[in-house]
């Protein structure tokens, strides 16, 4: 077992590698929602999406970051039922899945996503 930064010991040992939320928003596998006026049901911002869901709502060439609010605001929209933190749906036979994330708020995605 290793030390944690808070002194707790780590079951899992020394962490060999990271992936943070602005690294995954730079490589384009999330997407920056934020500003956008997505609420979950708690009315916490959500303010990610991944490449699969931005697959669904975009408009126009990949790199223009132009989605269809309309659309995602229906995805968005149909996660109601909540499941430990995270609330999940169905649009169109799609599962949908909205999860917390390290920058406030919470991430759409595909439970394939995950």
């Amino acid at each position: 077992m290793s030390r944690r930064d808070d002194g707790e010991e780590s079951p899992f040992g020394e962490v060999i590698s990271s992936y943070d939320d602005k690294q995954a928003v730079e490589d384009g596998v999330l997407a920056n929602v934020s500003g956008m006026g997505l609420k979950a049901p708690n009315g916490k911002e959500v303010n990610r999406i991944t490449s699969s869901i931005r697959n669904m709502v975009a408009m126009g060439r990949r790199g223009m970051e132009i989605f269809d609010l309309n659309k995602l605001e229906e995805l968005v929209a149909a996660c109601t039922r909540e499941d430990n933190g995270w609330f999940i749906g169905e649009h169109e036979d799609q599962k949908l899945w909205l999860v917390d994330n390290e920058v406030d708020g919470y991430t759409l995605m595909l439970p394939e996503d995950y």
